[in-house]
């Protein structure tokens, strides 16, 4: 492959990256169907695809890593979030969700919790992720299940049933 022609069709490197950005979020999205109503099984099969690809995981670490802050932001995941928190935002309104939180913040809590025992985490270096991964993913979706939650009149946490 010659690199003149990469770049005569992708412009530049950051577009080139954000192409490929897009295609990595796109193959999230298909491979992990966002479910605003469920956020810990959600959290739980994004948990489990970042586990059996942590390329991905890589990938989306350096973009905010090295890009936060920049206009390159690539527009397919820019899209995503935005669809996801207004997902969210409508679940709450519809009474299907918790509203302990804001959809921005609740979001960014379920893919921190998603994120928080991978490969690139430093808890893991020592470890034997293979061994833990059962628990550890009980435990994410556990979390997130728990940030879910609502209170009721008397203060007492009850699960938010639809």
């Amino acid at each position: 492959m010659n690199k003149a022609l990469i770049y005569t069709h992708f412009g530049n490197k950051e577009q080139l990256f954000d192409a490929v950005m897009d295609t990595h979020v796109a193959r999230v999205l298909d491979e992990v169907p966002f479910t605003p109503e469920d956020l810990p099984d959600y959290a739980g099969r994004l948990f489990d695809f970042l586990l059996a690809n942590p390329h991905q995981l890589r990938l989306a670490t350096w973009n905010r890593l090295e890009r936060s802050g920049t206009d390159h932001e690539p527009q397919g995941l820019s899209a995503s979030m935005r669809q996801k928190t207004d997902a969210i935002a409508r679940a709450q309104t519809g009474g299907r969700l918790a509203t302990a939180f804001a959809p921005e913040d609740l979001l960014a809590f379920t893919l921190a919790l998603a994120n928080a025992w991978l490969p690139t985490s430093p808890m893991t270096a020592n470890d034997d992720a293979a061994q833990q991964a059962e628990q550890r993913r009980a435990a994410v979706v556990d979390a997130v299940r728990r940030l879910t939650l609502a209170a009721d009149d008397d203060g007492e946490v009850a699960a938010h049933t639809s």
